[in-house]
Order: structure tokens, then sequence, then C-alpha cells
């Protein structure tokens, strides 16, 4: 399981801001921490997450950092080339993270109902 200061590790090495093993600056940090208060939320609101930020469970972490480090692309001004891959990593992400929780993936996908 991991925590929030995990992700948000995470999250400023995929933005290439820091590298493994180095310490945000306390203005990254808090940037980040926000966006994963905020984006968390939402996810929980359209019930792609049920778990805390301080138990995050090792089979969507990567997902999630993917999905958080999307949303920095602007804010920390984010290469081109950079800024394609994560934008891919994040539609994966999306798509991992539904397929996880057995939601459609979009209006237009079935979903199979069981009926006991």
């Amino acid at each position: 399981m991991a925590t929030k200061a995990d992700l948000r590790n995470r999250v400023l090495q995929h933005l290439h801001v820091v590298a493994g093993g180095e310490t945000p600056s306390s203005e990254d940090a808090a940037t980040v921490d926000e966006i994963i208060v905020n984006v968390q939320a939402s996810l929980d609101e359209t019930f792609l997450v049920s778990w805390d930020l301080t138990d995050i469970p090792s089979n969507v972490f990567q997902p999630l950092s993917w999905i958080m480090a999307d949303e920095l692309i602007v804010d920390f001004e984010v290469q081109a080339d950079t800024a394609t891959r994560i934008e891919r990593k994040a539609i994966e992400a999306r798509k991992e993270l539904r397929r996880q929780t057995d939601l459609p993936i979009d209006e237009s996908t079935p979903s199979e109902a069981t009926f006991f």
C-alpha cells in the first residue's frame, strides 16, 4: 500500500520535475497535493476509487499516478513529447480503473448484469 506522499513523488517523476529519490520543493509538493485531493474526490464521485490517500492499493497506484500527472501538465510546463506520453498513459489508466471497478469504458459500452 502506498501513501499520498508516494503518489506525489511518482507524479513528479512522471512530469520530470524530480528524479527517483529526490525530494520535491515544498511549492511543487503543495501543487501536486492539491491536485491529488481534487482528482481523488472526482474519481470517488464517479465510483472509480474506494480507498483513501493514506492507503492506496498497489494495483491502482500506477494508474492513479498517470491520471494525476495528466492533470498537471500545464502547471509544470511539461515538454510536448513528455506531455503526449503522459496523456496516452492517462487514457489507459482511466480504462484500467474502469476495468477494475467493472464500469463500462464509455456510455456506448454495454455492461452485463448477473441475476441470481
